[in-house]
């Protein structure tokens, strides 16, 4: 009989154990050490703004942004401070037209997503940031004609212009 009453307890306190961490009460206020923390689901948000509205075109330099990328920049900046306890991770992805070479589009991308993060970096906002580029790969336009470079044909792709922001965090 003895050893019956050994193995329930036994039993009985494994089962305790296992379950403990999620069957207390959030109102007891009751913390146990075995207990893995429980992790904030985390939100993962695309912005995306639009070069031409950033940078003088062609510009890829922190000092390239115009005055009014600067002011969406630093908009952004709040956005994501006031709604976000933490970001984990941000991704920036520089875009640009079909205009030019495969490698020179490839390093403008890659350059205007550098410069957003060296902005945002400069301005406060703490993270761990990725940059890429897909150059020209993945326009969002697909009614532009021509190839030579007029004012008509960067009007009309003004679209793939653009740097995307991939924000991973916690938000409020």
């Amino acid at each position: 009989m003895k050893i019956k009453l050994f193995k329930t307890g036994i039993l009985s306190l494994s089962t305790l154990v296992l379950f403990a961490c999620s069957n207390i009460d959030d109102r007891l206020n009751v913390k146990n050490s075995w207990c893995a923390e429980e992790e904030e689901p985390k939100t993962i948000e695309i912005l995306e703004l639009s070069s031409d509205a950033m940078f003088v075109y062609n510009g890829s330099k922190v000092t390239d942004l115009l005055p009014e990328g600067q002011q969406k920049l630093q908009e952004l900046i709040l956005i994501l401070q006031d709604d976000y306890t933490s970001i984990s991770q941000i991704t920036i992805t520089g875009h640009t037209d079909r205009i030019g070479s495969d490698n020179y589009n490839d390093k403008l991308g890659l350059d205007r997503a550098t410069a957003v993060k060296a902005y945002l970096i400069d301005h406060g906002l703490d993270a761990t940031y990725i940059i890429e580029t897909k150059g020209k790969r993945e326009p969002v336009t697909s009614s532009c004609v021509g190839n030579k470079a007029t004012a008509e044909l960067k009007a009309c792709l003004a679209p793939d212009r653009r740097v995307v922001l991939d924000i991973e965090g916690i938000k409020e």
